[in-house]
């Protein structure tokens, strides 16, 4: 009786009412309830008798949202949507400044690009996971808002729901339906949250009699306690998104970075750090907000390549070979060598005496870079940042460091001491795990945004997967940037399947396209994979495909 109840669309098209329901709505009608497409009742009630006028008022509903998105085509309201074999992404924005308004708005335009996407044969989609970026206007009703969306969308609780905070102007929300065709439980994506607690539990997890009488390959106990911990084996992940909240410490998150890098070497990884509105949490999984910082890592079973840069940040004249410096319990950096000499070294009678070599003078670090941006014509100090290098000498000297974001990692210069230290913001470069060994040189960099940057990073994005034969068909691109110059040189949110601005980006610098066989061993060695480490000043273009 379900399936023979017709009607007919705005463009006289014969539709069964399950398709226009669920269409329309996201439910599924039964003798019952309207039913998600997960299976849990949302309305009890609407049964059988009820369908003809349940579908006639979706219908007109239908006919409103339709011209209501034509009102909004060209605004901030927009949205759109990609479709890869067995994968459909559908988008809905809005930059009202009520919360309620822009709820609304989200809703509609999602809907709306509901209504273009062709089912698959079985009659509805599945759930697969959602992303929500509220913008900094709204941090106080995130988890609100979270809530909110998961009852509107009817949104299954098994399905990943992760709302993360926007330094951008748009409530955004992105959701990926599958058609589910041999898709079993494991296979499903699933997020989990990493923070300091969650990684203490592993660790004693690791310990466990059982987990290490379980281990029959005999691998790390840590890696095998994470497998168990998230519920994955690396064959069943093909890639993770990740967003980090800096809230507990630099280290704790690069902690975590470094546990899903062993756990899951083959699978790539890309992300973004977000920012904080005041004690408000920034991150939330379904209904329940992340108060604490750390990692939350959405592991996907589909494939992710991603090109990462340097963007809205120009070099300021030469590097600085650095004298005296504390980068590991803290960022700061006290002298530098000038390019002056010592008078006194260069004196004929104090070399006939000591037979020493010329020496160069060294100065206070605030001083050498300040007069180093003078002469670039930056005078600034507000808009200069710190780069110091993440290889080794013998890394850059063998080219396995690549240019740009591969070669330094950026920090925001926070003050100057009485003697003139730099002193770095946050948890400096120890907290990435850099300059474990000291530093040599630093380069000063200043903001200056460069709209073109995007653009030519995308061409050779693309120009990369076509010359290199990247697997998998992309579905979805998202464009992530991190730090001030980074959003300042992105002009347009809407150019992308998604865009969410942070404090910093994640993932390995340059280009990359993933693998699509599964692991040989735990290592990055057997994966060829770099490690996953955060950029600031940059920007991430990151493509979700489906395998082929």
């Amino acid at each position: 009786m379900l399936q023979a109840a017709v009607f007919l669309d705005v463009a006289g098209i014969r539709r069964p009412a399950q398709e226009v329901l669920f269409r329309c709505t996201g439910r599924l009608p039964c003798a019952s309830g309207t039913h998600s497409p997960a299976g849990s009742i949302s309305k009890p009630g609407v049964g059988i008798a009820h369908l003809a006028l349940t579908a006639g008022a979706v219908l007109g509903c239908r006919v409103c949202r339709i011209s209501r998105q034509k009102r909004l085509s060209g605004r901030e309201g927009t949205s759109r949507r990609h479709a890869g074999e067995g994968a459909t992404w559908h988008i809905g924005r809005s930059a009202a400044s009520d919360p309620v308004a822009a709820l609304r708005e989200v809703i509609c335009t999602w809907r709306a690009s509901m209504q273009q996407v062709p089912l698959p044969a079985d009659g509805v989609p599945q759930h697969s996971f959602a992303l929500v970026f509220v913008p900094r206007r709204f941090a106080a009703d995130l988890e609100k808002m979270s809530a909110e969306l998961m009852e509107d969308l009817c949104w299954p609780d098994s399905a990943p729901f992760v709302t993360a905070l926007n330094e951008g102007s748009f409530l955004l929300l992105c959701t990926q339906l599958s058609e589910g065709k041999g898709q079993t439980d494991k296979f499903a994506p699933i997020a989990t949250f990493l923070g300091r607690a969650e990684l203490e539990k592993i660790s004693a997890l690791a310990l466990d009699p059982e987990i290490r009488r379980d281990n029959k390959l005999k691998i790390n106990t840590t890696v095998y306690a994470a497998h168990a911990f998230m519920q994955r084996q690396p064959q069943q992940v093909g890639s993770i998104l990740v967003f980090a909240d800096l809230a507990s410490g630099a280290r704790a998150v690069q902690r975590a970075l470094a546990l899903l890098d062993i756990a899951y070497p083959s699978a790539a990884k890309a992300g973004l750090v977000v920012g904080r509105e005041g004690q408000h949490p920034p991150l939330a999984l379904g209904r329940e907000a992340c108060g604490q910082g750390g990692v939350m890592a959405v592991l996907l079973p589909g494939l992710l390549h991603s090109a990462i840069s340097l963007c809205g940040c120009q070099p300021v004249g030469q590097a600085l070979e650095v004298a005296d410096c504390d980068l590991q319990q803290g960022g700061f950096i006290r002298t530098v060598v000038s390019a002056e000499w010592e008078a006194a070294s260069l004196d004929s009678e104090v070399q006939k005496v000591f037979a020493l070599p010329p020496r160069r003078q060294i100065v206070p670090a605030a001083a050498a870079l300040r007069a180093t941006a003078s002469l670039a014509g930056v005078g600034a100090e507000e808009s200069l940042w710190v780069g110091v290098p993440r290889g080794s000498a013998r890394e850059e000297g063998e080219w396995r460091v690549g240019p740009g974001a591969g070669q330094w990692s950026l920090y925001r210069w926070a003050s100057t001491t009485a003697e003139g230290s730099i002193v770095l913001e946050g948890d400096g470069p120890g907290g990435d795990g850099l300059c474990t060994k000291g530093v040599r040189r630093l380069q000063g960099f200043s903001l200056k945004p460069d709209p073109g940057v995007v653009g030519q990073l995308d061409a050779r994005f693309q120009l990369e997967r076509r010359t290199r034969g990247a697997p998998g068909k992309p579905y979805a691109t998202l464009l992530l940037a991190g730090g001030p110059g980074a959003a300042a040189s992105v002009g347009d949110e809407t150019l992308y399947d998604g865009c969410a601005y942070g404090a910093a980006v994640i993932g390995p610098a340059g280009f990359n396209l993933g693998r699509d066989e599964p692991p040989g061993a735990f290592s990055y060695a057997a994966s060829n994979q770099r490690p996953t480490v955060i950029h600031r000043q940059a920007v991430c273009l990151a493509m979700l495909c489906t395998k082929d």
